[in-house]
């Protein structure tokens, strides 16, 4: 681990080419001699041993073939630096030395950790700061990292490692592209007796290029802020893209935008960290895509996305908006768009992975088109609209000051202020079948049927009415009218009005074979 601890102000001394602080703060070896002008320069004039000055013992001195290490009053081992020249100041705690031909290593519990290299560089052991710059090259070297970039600054108290113009390399799984700015903290790994292991402990990166890959997920962003969390169960992730893209393999769920804020567990499994998703929080042009079993899920034109995983519940829910939002569920043909929306549903397991059966969705401004078994409809005017389904049963429940239902294959219309549907799934692959619907609020219906080569209309207006789609009845209730040319209404247009009456219509829907009123 590197540390800062036991450094203090020491006495320096000089002897046979070496100068460094008292119980090997600096050393610094000199190969060659100081450069000068002309003959060589006199020797040095004795230093005693507890000098009580602050001045520096060499100050703009110019220096070939250095190497300079860093330790600790213990004398473990904090960096060591090697350059073909440099121009340095030293002092009783600290040391300023600018480099050509850097090659710095940083050490953990004395083993080689990292390795920087570059045209140029600058050390400051009071500040605990390297910097590299020209033709930069990183490396980690247990080969967890590397990168390459214009200039590099590593500072040991924050343990903070700042990369900045076209970088490009990875840092474990997480890989970047002619980057514009690269901040990576590291710790020792637990465990690791020799330390040279580095643990990444949080990330920030800005540029084109971001890319993050594991067995698990898949992220590319131009900017990635990443953290870990809760003594490293969580890896919080933040950032932008033009768009990102996120994709999780065990939801096989993709999720597009401009802005993102990620959760996710972290476990340990065969020596790496295994990833799983938590919660997400989108925004900008989001559009998500998953495949539940024998299904394809999409979302498209949302302004604002959260979706929440709970893995131990094996549940998930989401909610969104948009202007409009777009859902389709391309295994039964639905398709809605709204202002608002919500769903939620279970994590089916599959294969090992956990699919995201969508059980319930919610939307507020509706539209909604359902593929039945006779063919489509489509739900307007929805101020509200639910749909649910469980166990092989669907339900449909809309509300509306003039919600309509539109049944074109069988020349339907039908006005309420409130419909429920309700059937059946996996009758009819590719459209749910329907049984029955239930129609509450100023009601209105438009049949038209054939009656011999004449179409015939039928309208009919209660309060309340139902249709039972199995028996091929509608029944409607209250004060009510009905009105049409029907022949069974005795021809022409003829208006009737009843408490109760009861359409029986042919098992197709295209003839209405009886007519059955109640009288006062």
């Amino acid at each position: 681990m590197w540390t800062t601890e036991g450094f203090t102000r020491r006495k320096v001394r000089k002897e046979e080419g070496i100068i460094a602080p008292h119980r090997s703060l600096i050393a610094v070896f000199l190969a060659l001699t100081v450069w000068g002008c002309g003959s060589p320069p006199p020797p040095p004039p004795p230093v005693a041993d507890e000098p009580t000055s602050d001045r520096p013992v060499l100050e703009g001195t110019e220096f070939e073939k250095v190497e300079i290490v860093a330790q600790t009053d213990q004398g473990e081992t904090l960096w060591r630096i090697r350059a073909d020249r440099g121009t340095g100041t030293l002092s009783e705690d600290n040391a300023q030395t600018d480099l050509r031909n850097v090659e710095a290593t940083l050490y953990q519990k004395e083993e080689p950790a990292v390795v920087l290299i570059g045209s140029t560089g600058r050390a400051d052991e009071k500040a605990g700061e390297i910097a590299v710059e020209g033709n930069v090259r990183a490396r980690a070297v247990d080969g967890s990292a590397s990168l390459s970039c214009d200039r590099i600054k590593w500072n040991r108290d924050a343990r903070l490692l700042s990369a900045y113009g076209n970088v490009t390399g990875r840092l474990g799984t997480l890989s970047f592209d002619s980057a514009d700015q690269v901040r990576a903290r590291f710790d020792n790994k637990e465990g690791d007796v020799k330390g040279t292991s580095l643990m990444l402990v949080s990330a920030f990166v800005i540029g084109q290029g971001v890319t993050f890959r594991s067995p698990e997920v898949e992220l590319d962003a131009k900017s990635l802020t990443a953290r870990y969390a809760d003594n490293r169960t969580r890896l919080v992730w933040e950032g932008s893209g033009t768009p990102f893209r996120a994709y999780w393999k065990a939801q096989d769920l993709t999720v597009t935008g401009s802005n993102f804020r990620i959760t996710q567990s972290v476990r340990q499994e065969g020596g790496r960290e295994v990833l799983a998703l938590q919660s997400g929080v989108f925004s900008g042009n989001v559009s998500a895509r998953w495949t539940p079993a024998g299904d394809t899920v999409t979302l498209t034109g949302l302004s604002e996305w959260t979706v929440t995983v709970q893995q131990q519940e094996r549940r998930w829910n989401a909610a969104g908006k948009g202007a409009p939002i777009r859902f389709e569920s391309k295994a039964n043909n639905l398709k809605a768009t709204g202002a608002t929306l919500s769903s939620q549903g279970t994590l089916d397991a599959r294969g090992g992975a956990t699919a995201m059966a969508v059980e319930k969705l919610s939307l507020t401004n509706a539209t909604v088109d359902l593929q039945l078994q006779d063919g489509p409809a489509t739900l307007r005017n929805l101020n509200d609209f639910t749909f649910t389904q469980t166990s092989g049963a669907w339900q449909a429940v809309g509300t509306g000051n003039r919600l309509q239902i539109e049944y074109p294959a069988k020349e339907f219309v039908l006005q309420a202020a409130k419909a429920t549907l309700k059937g059946v799934t996996g009758q009819n692959p590719g459209a749910y079948e329907w049984q029955t619907a239930d129609l509450e609020g100023n009601v209105e219906a438009v049949v038209v049927v054939t009656q011999g080569d004449q179409k015939q209309r039928l309208r009919a207006t209660a309060p309340s009415a139902s249709l039972d789609r199995q028996a091929a009845i509608l029944t409607l209730a209250g004060d009510l009218t009905l009105s049409g040319n029907l022949t069974l209404l005795g021809g022409g247009e003829t208006t009737v009005t009843s408490p109760s009456i009861r359409v029986q219509f042919d098992p197709t829907l295209t003839e209405v074979v009886r007519i059955e009123m109640s009288t006062p």
